[in-house]
């Protein structure tokens, strides 16, 4: 008898009967997910998965019936073990649609504020000087008239 906390070669054995019988009848939920040793968790799920699919008392325990089961099953044909069902999917309760809320449009964005130029004083003072000169020109023009 082998159960969950045993360790050793007769447990090996067991995770590489169950490996094969799980590639060869299609079934993943009878993998022990390794080959280590060590009846843990995975292995434990697999034995119950196991017993099961082929009509034994989930114990989770591998006691003379289930190992005559997994011998038995060993050189068997593919198929030999129902496929696993399959989940049936939940109803979901019907979506009723969201109202709809109207979004008024943005309002328009206030023009970008004005900066003014910075001011290059060499750029005014010659500005400046020439319409002086141009101002003296003209009155000469005037005064010789």
């Amino acid at each position: 008898m082998l159960k969950q906390g045993d360790t050793g070669s007769r447990v090996r054995r067991l995770q590489r009967e169950l490996t094969q019988i799980a590639v060869r009848q299609r079934r993943p939920d009878i993998n022990p997910q390794g080959i280590d040793g060590i009846f843990g968790r995975n292995t434990r799920a697999a034995v119950i998965n196991f017993q099961t699919a082929v009509g034994l008392r989930p114990t989770g325990v591998v006691d003379r019936v289930t190992q005559a089961a997994i011998t038995r099953l060993l050189g068997a044909e593919p198929g030999a073990i129902p496929a696993a069902p399959t989940p049936t999917p939940t109803p979901t309760r019907p979506v009723t649609p969201r109202a709809v809320i109207p979004t008024r449009p943005a309002a328009p964005l206030p023009p970008p504020p004005v900066i003014p130029p910075t001011i290059d004083w060499k750029t005014v003072g010659i500005g400046a000087a020439i319409v002086l000169m141009l101002l003296i020109m003209a009155s000469s023009k005037d005064k010789k008239k």
